[in-house]
């Protein structure tokens, strides 16, 4: 549940970070496939800098006219700032542990940064995870060496 609610939007810098103090026991954070430490990722993901530059070029001739626009955005931090961080966990009961990847994103336009958290192939997650409880619940009614077909989906009432 917490892995849902912290990722898929954006978040402040503050719940982010103590998304990752709360669940420390079961986080890796990568940076450029090198190991970054959990304390140095929090103390990154607190200290966020926005740096903006915006260069405009305007040229006017006696038939034409020439515009361009360069805007450079960057997030950098003291700490090395996190690009993957990788949750292990059981997602549900009787389900086999497994290491979500998410990919850490800042959103820069407005005035304070958002931190987004999002999970790397999530719908495949989803189709493993419902094809693992499947097998469970056939295998969990299934009578001596009788087969019973379980059907994956999703239910909406009244409709």
């Amino acid at each position: 549940m917490a892995l849902k609610a912290i990722t898929g939007h954006g978040r402040s810098q503050k719940d982010v970070a103590e998304f990752l103090e709360d669940w420390a026991g079961y986080i890796e954070c990568f940076r450029e496939n090198e190991s970054v430490a959990l304390n140095k990722a929090i103390a990154a993901i607190r200290n966020v800098t926005i740096e903006a530059m915006r260069k405009m070029e305007n040229t006017e001739q006696q038939l034409s006219a020439s515009r361009s626009t360069f805007e450079n955005v960057s997030a950098t931090s003291t700490q090395p700032l996190p690009t993957l961080i990788y949750f292990k966990c059981q997602p549900y009961a009787d389900l086999s542990e497994r290491n979500f990847v998410m990919r850490l994103g800042v959103l820069t336009a407005s005035e304070k940064p958002s931190i987004v958290l999002r999970i790397v192939k999530k719908e495949e997650h989803d189709e493993e995870m419902a094809q693992e409880l499947a097998i469970k619940v056939s295998q969990a009614i299934a009578g001596d060496g009788e087969e019973i077909a379980v059907v994956i989906g999703s239910y909406a009432a009244g409709r």
